[in-house]
């Protein structure tokens, strides 16, 4: 095969995957709408006394959204500008019926508020609305996530609309189209609802399955009271996390007790353990089949495999965030690792077939750069003293010390 033919062939490889990568984000995102929730706290020994493994995986909360008070609008300003250490920027829009916001970049927090306080009060009953997405909550240690809680609650009488949590399985303990087999079996307590659905693409001529989503509940008004979604995070990560992502989304009343039990728990231990006994009393998994006609779940025994994900999550800790990057040490990491693969895909292709397809490979990360990316060149530039736009998509860039 000449060296022409084989980049043409990864090239068409890498792009069949992106685009397949970018339709699954984009259905995750989708699916992060709005949902309704239980505080259900049964099942899960989240005083039981084991140690935790990083096996075990970590519990978390991936989204925030509620109501504060309208005359309070300035004091949650500063104190969104002091955690951030920047101001927001003003938009003349908004959403939820709102005609302006205030927006935190890169972090993807908004706040939504009405030009007047007449026009606040008719509309929104004298209320704003933050945002405060997993992007923003991630960047959180498992301490400043706490006291963020208790902050919105004590401080600014916050009023949670929506509050997603999670727990994610690197042990992998059951795939997402196994969960949903189980519920199609009758094997299923806490749901009259749900769907299973799967990201596929077509490679070589061969169907190839990139993930799976199980789906529980129903969003909206309409809704059951609880959304709990488990789905393949390998994707979506973009190969960063392989385990299995079970996140329940929480809203309106139920919403709010659960945000108000987080917020005043005493300590991080607690907080931790709270999350894992909403995630595991939403739902249960029992065994109809050896037990058809009993009708008592709590005489059926538990599935093996859902007796032993409830074990875990009585023990899981809250994440912290990742080490920090920097745009040095990313440097550093590329010529150590991919530099050797790099020198033998230039000599497979040729000096121009190479550029063309790496230069391509670049334009792709750009556009695909998550905030966290976007967070550490921010960062980058700033020590240097250079204006984020005047280096973004030019070559000013390369006159930076590097």
């Amino acid at each position: 095969m000449s060296s022409a033919n084989l980049f043409e062939r990864v090239e068409w490889r890498r792009t069949q995957t992106l685009e397949s990568g970018a339709s699954d984000a984009q259905r995750a995102r989708d699916d992060s709408g709005f949902a309704a929730p239980p505080l259900l706290i049964g099942g899960v020994n989240s005083q039981r006394e084991q140690m935790s493994t990083d096996a075990d995986g970590y519990v978390g909360i991936h989204w925030v959204q509620g109501t504060i008070p309208h005359d309070r609008e300035k004091e949650v300003l500063e104190y969104l500008s002091m955690l951030f250490e920047r101001k927001p920027i003003k938009h003349d829009y908004g959403r939820f019926r709102y005609n302006m916001c205030y927006e935190f970049e890169p972090f993807g927090v908004f706040l939504y508020c009405d030009d007047t306080k007449e026009r606040n009060k008719q509309i929104h009953n004298g209320r704003i609305t933050l945002v405060l997405p997993g992007s923003c909550l991630d960047q959180f240690t498992a301490d400043g996530l706490h006291k963020l809680c208790k902050d919105l609650i004590l401080k600014f009488w916050f009023l949670a609309t929506r509050i997603d949590v999670f727990w994610d399985d690197y042990r992998r303990i059951i795939e997402p189209n196994q969960v949903i087999d189980d519920a199609d079996k009758g094997n299923i307590s806490g749901f009259r609802k749900w769907q299973g659905y799967g990201e596929r693409s077509f490679r070589d001529g061969e169907l190839v399955r990139h993930g799976d989503t199980a789906c529980f509940g129903r969003r909206g008004s309409d809704g059951s009271g609880k959304y709990l979604r488990v789905y393949d995070k390998y994707l979506e990560s973009d190969g960063e996390m392989d385990c299995v992502h079970w996140e329940v989304e929480f809203s309106q009343e139920r919403g709010k007790k659960v945000m108000l039990n987080l917020a005043m728990a005493e300590d991080v231990e607690r907080m931790s353990g709270m999350i894992g006994a909403v995630i595991g009393g939403v739902v249960d998994f029992v065994d109809r089949e050896a037990k058809r006609r009993e009708k008592n779940i709590p005489r059926l025994n538990q599935l093996e495999w859902w007796a032993r994900i409830i074990d875990i999550l009585g023990v899981c800790k809250l994440r912290n965030p990742t080490p920090e990057k920097s745009v040095e040490k990313s440097a550093i990491w590329v010529e150590r690792s991919v530099s050797v693969t790099l020198g033998m895909l230039r000599l497979a292709a040729g000096e121009q077939k190479f550029w063309e397809w790496i230069e391509n490979v670049i334009q792709d990360g750009e556009q695909n750069m998550k905030s966290r990316q976007e967070a550490v060149l921010e960062e980058y530039y700033k020590q240097h003293g250079v204006p984020v736009d005047a280096c973004r998509g030019s070559n000013n860039a390369l006159e930076i010390p590097f």
